[in-house]
């Protein structure tokens, strides 16, 4: 049976919007059909009560621009007279007429919508028949022709055999650049490709649009049917940054409900979120790197990489580990004479000075292990390294603003993340 489910809301929700013309003089009411029987009645009160709230939270929190209704009532039509009389059609029309005057189009203030999956007699003829000397909007629109009724049916499926839906939430430092933002998404493209079954959304920890926050992109994820956010943090290392950002995740799931933020599982089953990242020693960014170095190679066997990730301030000894790993990854595959790394900023040895010095007398690639490529960490390298000799490639994950160039890689490393919390 329909119940209080947010796809349901968001389909009378949809409705309204297309329907309302003065949302401050109007009251929206939800006709169900109701039952006689007491206990199946006291149920469905609870679940219209809990839908009409979401539907009027909706309109005013996410609808674009927002839409603050005078109230949203519901009313059935064969409901139990006795425990519930206020809750009769005569009763609610009643009562939402008096509330207010009459609407732009002259048809008043009110707006009728059928909780009904299909036309039938009851939307043809009964409600029109009870609707009679009401001065209201009802154009008998069915929940069967909005695309979220298969999603609410593809929901509970789901959730009857025990498959939450997952949803992929990418999370990156953001920018003032905008081109930064903009390679996110191409990979979140990618990434939307591998796992064509997930909903995928993008979130910036700074410089984030409203829908792109951590909180406006888990809502999204929820809108789309998802009940298990998977996040994967996109930052180069396990820094502060990081930690609030899964922080900033956790306390979004955990306020869902006082904010209204759209919940597409049932009450009683609830969601949930896991955090991956940030990035790591996996072999798929090993590869990436060698791959940028040898996009600026010109006799690998005659060179020596050296990596420079930018260190932490907090993490150093994390940071050195995760360094040495990523080298001894690299020289098992790469044909350079040599492999090493440096910092670029904070605590932490060598810095990367330190190890260009030590390879000086070779050839030297300095690939900087970053997200994208930057005039401000090309200038730190330049300023580095003044009077070595060495070739750097500074477009980290992403490439430069003025040409990106998101390495495949990334896409594929968030795939594994996904599939590693899928079968955890």
């Amino acid at each position: 049976a329909l119940d209080d489910h947010s796809l349901v809301a968001y389909i009378l929700a949809d409705w309204v919007s297309q329907m309302s013309s003065d949302p401050s003089n109007e009251t929206v009411v939800i006709l169900s059909h109701g039952t006689d029987e007491e206990g199946d009645i006291r149920s469905q009160v609870c679940c219209q009560n809990w839908l009409a709230e979401e539907v009027k939270s909706y309109l005013r929190y996410w609808a674009s621009p927002s839409i603050k209704l005078r109230d949203v009532k519901y009313a059935f039509i064969h409901g139990n007279q006795t425990l519930y009389p206020d809750l009769t059609v005569e009763s609610v029309m009643r009562n939402a007429s008096k509330a207010g005057g009459s609407s732009e189009d002259g048809n008043g203030g009110v707006i009728v919508l059928p909780l009904m999956v299909a036309g039938g007699s009851i939307t043809d003829s009964q409600i029109p028949k009870l609707l009679e000397g009401y001065s209201c909007r009802y154009d008998r629109a069915t929940l069967a022709s909005h695309p979220n009724l298969a999603r609410w049916i593809e929901n509970r499926v789901r959730c009857e055999i025990g498959e939450g839906m997952g949803g992929v939430l990418i999370i990156d430092h953001g920018s003032s650049d905008p081109k930064r933002a903009e390679a996110v998404r191409e990979l979140a493209g990618q990434v939307n490709q591998m796992l064509s079954s997930m909903p995928v959304a993008v979130a910036f920890a700074e410089n984030a649009a409203e829908e792109e926050t951590i909180p406006g992109g888990i809502a999204r994820l929820l809108d789309q049917g998802a009940r298990r956010i998977i996040a994967v943090t996109l930052f180069t290392g396990n820094t502060v940054d990081h930690e609030e950002a899964r922080d900033e995740v956790y306390s979004a799931m955990q306020s869902i409900n006082q904010t209204k933020i759209l919940i597409t599982a049932p009450l009683y089953e609830g969601i949930c979120a896991e955090v991956k990242g940030p990035i790591d020693d996996h072999l798929l960014i090993a590869d990436l790197i060698l791959d940028r170095a040898r996009e600026v190679s010109i006799d690998a066997t005659n060179e020596t990489l050296i990596l420079a990730p930018w260190g932490s301030s907090t993490y150093f000894e994390e940071s050195e580990l995760l360094a040495k790993s990523l080298v001894e990854r690299i020289k098992a595959s790469s044909e350079f004479k040599d492999v090493g790394f440096g910092f670029m900023e904070y605590q932490g040895s060598p810095n990367i000075r330190e190890a260009v010095e030590k390879a000086q007398g070779e050839a030297v690639i300095v690939v900087t292990v970053n997200s994208m490529g930057t005039k401000y960490v090309d200038d730190l390298i330049a300023e580095r390294l003044e009077g070595l000799n060495y070739t750097h490639n500074g477009k980290g994950f992403y490439g430069y603003s003025e040409n990106l160039d998101p390495h495949p890689n990334i896409a594929r490393w968030i795939e594994y993340k996904v599939a590693e919390e899928v079968r955890a």
